[in-house]
């Protein structure tokens, strides 16, 4: 403040928040999952399967891993509850068991929506019961993440054998991940531990990716069940899917016509979400000389989450083109020059994917990634986003426009 004028001050804060507001915000919080589910269940009970009657509904059995790939709605699938449920009430009385369920290749989140007058004939299973399980696969509109919604659910025996050590002498298991290794591991060290003691192992070890966070848990369990802990680590040195430039070739950088772009997308994979909007800067000679963007309409509604991210709704996107019409234009646009983009990895992978899965060629032209750029061009810093990096150079970024494919292309191609 000084060198402004202005004599030095103390700033002193007090953060008043009292038991009440704390409850009426919790109870705000409720209201509004409360009301969600309450949707939900009647979108449920609206499905045209639904309608059918549940004695003439068709289940398909698939496994875990491959749910995603099927293109089925109703499933019938079996697996391990790994993780305690989780129980809530609506303030209608339908309670909503969330059970979490894996085959030891892949897991998927259960929905159990049980009406008031069911409640206390309905069993709700405990983690470690291995269950059957017949429903629809759907994405959850509250998580975003694919759900199971209960039909029917009963216990059954485990069909997974686990393999037994029989050998004289013992292995040392030395390369195990928990689920402090994101996704890499669902186990924790506990769980861990007891399965090395129910093998007759006389120690293990845990070897987490870039993470040492259940060191503390592992050591302590080890100790109480008297088995050797033995610490390691799986550290990424480089991240060769992390590039900095894509598909390289040859030429003079300063010659070339520049496509700076960006995508707003429903979810962060090509899986099980849809391109919404398309923005890019066309830089030649280092002028902007043209701006393009256009908005796409998807098959599934657009959630109120991507909506408060990016300002994009349903009524924004009604009378734009599908994916599948738009995605050529896209690719055209793209391979008019070198595209770039700020993460690319995520922006190419996700144009890539589309184009594959309506039946054309990826990307062929160079794709430049400015966020792998900007960490060899500024070590010192710490943070890369979009408007650290615009910061630095002095260029104006609006956090309030910001997530919108137009203006963080623009920002981009500025830089």
């Amino acid at each position: 403040m000084r060198k402004f004028g202005f004599a030095n001050f103390l700033f002193e804060t007090e953060l008043l928040i009292t038991e009440d507001l704390l409850e009426q915000e919790h109870s705000k919080k409720m209201e509004e999952v409360s009301d969600f589910f309450e949707r939900e269940i009647r979108e449920e009970r609206d499905a045209p399967e639904a309608k059918k009657g549940s004695s003439s509904r068709s289940f398909h059995k698939v496994e875990l891993e491959d749910l995603v790939d099927s293109k089925l709605n109703m499933v019938a699938v079996k697996g391990l509850i790994f993780k305690k449920p989780e129980e809530f009430i609506t303030k209608t009385g339908l309670k909503i068991v969330t059970y979490s369920i894996t085959n030891y290749k892949d897991a998927v989140d259960i929905k159990h929506f049980i009406h008031e007058k069911a409640i206390k004939r309905t069993k709700v299973f405990s983690e470690g019961d291995f269950v059957s399980i017949s429903g629809r696969y759907l994405i959850d509109a509250y998580s975003g993440n694919p759900s199971i919604n209960v039909s029917k659910i009963h216990k059954i025996e485990n069909p997974y054998k686990l393999p037994k050590d029989d050998a004289t002498h013992k292995r040392v298991e030395l390369n195990i991940r928990t689920k402090m290794s994101a996704m890499d591991g669902i186990l924790t060290p506990e769980q861990i531990v007891d399965r090395a003691i129910e093998l007759g192992h006389k120690a293990v070890a845990i070897t987490d990716t870039n993470s040492l966070q259940s060191f503390p848990n592992f050591y302590n369990y080890c100790k109480d069940k008297k088995i050797k802990p033995i610490f390691g680590a799986t550290l990424t040195a480089i991240d060769e899917n992390h590039k900095g430039v894509y598909n390289v070739r040859d030429a003079l950088l300063e010659k070339h016509k520049y496509i700076v772009f960006d995508l707003e997308t429903t979810h962060l994979s090509p899986e099980l979400g849809e391109i919404i909007e398309f923005g890019a800067s066309i830089i030649e000679n280092n002028k902007i000389l043209k701006k393009i963007q256009f908005f796409i309409k998807p098959k599934k509604k657009i959630s109120n989450f991507t909506t408060k991210l990016t300002g994009i709704s349903n009524e924004t996107v009604k009378d734009a083109k599908s994916e599948k019409e738009e995605i050529l234009r896209i690719k055209e646009i793209l391979e008019s020059g070198i595209a770039v983009a700020h993460n690319a990895k995520f922006d190419l992978g996700f144009v890539n994917a589309k184009l594959s899965a309506y039946g054309h060629k990826e990307i062929q032209t160079p794709v430049i990634d400015s966020l792998v750029l900007s960490r060899f061009l500024r070590p010192d810093n710490k943070r890369f986003s979009l408007e650290r990096i615009a910061s630095h150079y002095n260029i104006i970024y609006d956090p309030t426009v910001a997530h919108r494919a137009d203006y963080d292309a623009d920002v981009l191609a500025k830089i």
